[in-house]
Order: C-alpha cells, then structure tokens, then sequence
C-alpha cells in the first residue's frame, strides 16, 4: 500500500491497512505487509511514528519517506512500486492537489502497470464543496476503462459529509 499525507487520517488509514491486511497463511506466517508512507513533512513526524511502532518500523514493514506529490523523488518511487501496489490512500489537505494527484496516479497506472491485481485509490475529500466535482471526475475516470483495458483501477472518494453523518455511519 501506498499512503500519501502522513498526517492524523494518513495514519488512520495505515493503522486499518495494517490490521485488516496482516493476516495469517497456509503456513502459519504472517502474510507480507509493506507500506510506503509519503508526505513532504515525514522528517517531523517520523520520530513520533517511530516511537509509537517501533516493531513495523524496524520489520521494514512501514517506510517514510519525506517527499512531494510532485517531486521527482516521489514518482521514482511510484514507478519502482506501481505493480506492487494495492491500495493507494491519498489524505492531503488540499482537494484540489488531492484529486489531481489521484487523476495522474490512475493515469499512471493505466500505462505502467502490469500486474493484473486490482488497484484502488482512495481520495479524502476535505471540503464539501469539492464532493460534486471529485464524484464526477472519479466516476467518469472509473467508467472509461470498465470492460475495455483488462485493468482493474478505481478512485474511491471518501470522507464527504453526506456520507460521514448518516444514521448508518453515527
């Protein structure tokens, strides 16, 4: 997995990545788990992370990396990861870089990727005014390549307000 902005959510997401994805094998060992945490100030958070899971830490099963979304460092590592890849979390505090971000990773993937597992991507919308325009933009990438590319992508919005205050979530 993949999770970019290492902030509060970033986190949260890692924690449920880390509990749901650990699992027990055929052979009675824990099945690999490897996440790649990106977020241009990882060099303040790391120690605080560290301290809080020094074991995922030192079994390598967590790197940090203090990069931008738009740095060459940060796409050298997309590139050497993209088939590895399962999940892509993407928790920035700007929707607008969030979801551009999430449309050049799809794109990415499309060209680059050969593995045959699927690939989600997840976008937390921050603001309830950009819900609409993330909804249409996902959807319309998500549908222009069901059926048709053998690859299985998909954006998945999450955190809008409609969805966070209903009965069912509360």
């Amino acid at each position: 997995s993949l999770v970019i902005g290492f902030g509060a959510t970033g986190q949260e997401a890692f924690e449920f990545l880390y509990e749901f994805a650990t699992f027990i094998g055929p052979d009675r060992r824990k099945v690999p788990f490897k996440c790649y945490a990106m977020d241009e100030k990882m060099n303040t958070i790391a120690g605080f992370i560290t301290s809080k899971m020094p074991e995922i830490v030192r079994d390598k099963e967590l790197e940090m990396l203090s990069t931008k979304v738009d740095s060459e460092e940060f796409w050298g590592k997309v590139r050497d990861i993209i088939d590895q890849l399962n999940y892509v979390v993407i928790t920035l505090n700007n929707d607008t870089v969030g979801l551009s971000l999430a449309v050049n990773l799809f794109k990415y993937a499309l060209l680059h990727r050969t593995s045959k597992m699927p690939l989600i991507i997840t976008l937390r919308c921050n603001d309830s005014t950009n819900e609409q325009r993330i909804d249409e933009v996902t959807a319309k990438l998500n549908d222009s390549i069901t059926g048709c590319s053998g690859k299985m992508i998909t954006i998945v919005p999450f955190g809008k307000e409609k969805d966070i205050y209903k009965c069912s979530t509360v």
